[in-house]
This record gives C-alpha cells, structure tokens and sequence, in this order.
C-alpha cells in the first residue's frame, strides 16, 4: 500500500485479513516505512503511539493516525508466525520528540499475547534512520541485499534465516552510517534459530 491506500481503515482491514487467512505454517510480514508519533507528547494522552499516514494531521492523530494497539490486536490474530520489518524513526521533522521512536513501537507491539512475533528494527532508540536520496532508507536497501545475496545454508535455499539476515542487514547500516544507525531485533514466544521465509 502506497501514499493516499495507506489510511486507518485500510491498514487495520488489510492486517486483519491477511491475519485470519493464515494457518500456524505460516509466516505474515508487516513491513512499514514512515514515521510513528506520540499522542502524549502533542497533548492527546489518550491516543498513544500511532503510525503515520501521508494524511495524518498532529492536531488530529485519533482520526488520522493507526494506533499501535489496533496493529498488535489485528497482527494479534494471526495462528502463525508474524514478521514486522520497521523502518521509521527520526528523519525530517520526526526529529523532535513528537515522533515515538522505534523502541517504543516493539514495546507496544510485544504487549499482546498473540501470535508469535519477530520485529526487526531499523534502529535503536532516538537514532536517526538515514536515507541515501531517491534510492530509500538504507535498513531497506540492506534487507533487499541481504535477501538477494543470502546464502544457501539449508536444505531448501528458498527459505531466509532470522540471524543470517539480521547479521547481514546491521553490519550493512553500521558500516554505512559509521555507528550512527544500529538495526536490532526483538522476539515475542519464540526461541533459537528460525528461517523467516
């Protein structure tokens, strides 16, 4: 979903559909690039952490914003394995302390009991998330070249491992932003080594 699809609505139904749709052999990907903000921070302590839409007016976040509690409830009802990919942080105006940084985004996303769950962050607390002009973030160019270069370690070279990519992917951004951006990773309910996809 791009630009002007990527609405309240749209996001939670489209989540909650691919969600109800899997079986527990199933891997659900959540990749979202952009900006999360902090209703307490702008005076609207009952909104929380939102993620940001291209419409989405900081006077306004509970009717132009998605909340990061209906992301976890909808992830919440998948039967299989969920993967959120984040890349958002402090780029742009998200700078200020408005802008919720990526750390509370997995807090509020391992809260809920659901589904197991691996979120790969494109970087630690206020950290900025670096752009390389009209080419995109470099946490998603380093996913993208880390998939096309992987390995083939497994029976099936179809399948991604979990800590190849996440070794691949940090070592990719530390080295090109020389340590000012450090991709992480967090777990909810599963252990040991993993293949994503």
């Amino acid at each position: 979903m791009l630009d002007q699809q990527v609405t309240q609505q749209g996001i939670l139904d489209a989540l909650r559909k691919a969600a109800q749709a899997t079986t527990a052999d199933d891997t659900l990907v959540f990749f979202y690039a952009g900006h999360g903000g902090d209703g307490t921070q702008l005076g609207q302590k009952d909104v929380g952490l939102v993620l940001t839409t291209p419409g989405t007016r900081l006077d306004a976040l509970t009717q132009t914003a998605i909340p990061w509690s209906s992301i976890s409830d909808a992830l919440a009802e998948s039967r299989g394995t969920v993967v959120v990919l984040l890349d958002a942080c402090h780029s742009g105006l998200a700078g200020s302390v408005l802008f919720a940084t990526n750390d509370a985004a997995v807090e509020q996303l391992m809260k809920n009991p659901g589904a197991p769950l691996v979120v790969l962050a494109g970087s630690k607390g206020r950290q900025q998330t670096f752009e390389k002009g009209r080419e995109g973030g470099l946490f998603t160019n380093a996913i993208v070249a880390a998939m096309t270069r992987a390995p083939d370690t497994s029976p099936d070279s179809s399948f991604v491992d979990l800590g190849q990519l996440y070794t691949a992917v940090k070592g990719d951004v530390v080295r090109a932003t020389r340590g000012r951006q450090t991709p992480w990773l967090a777990r909810n309910r599963l252990v040991g080594e993993m293949s994503l996809f």
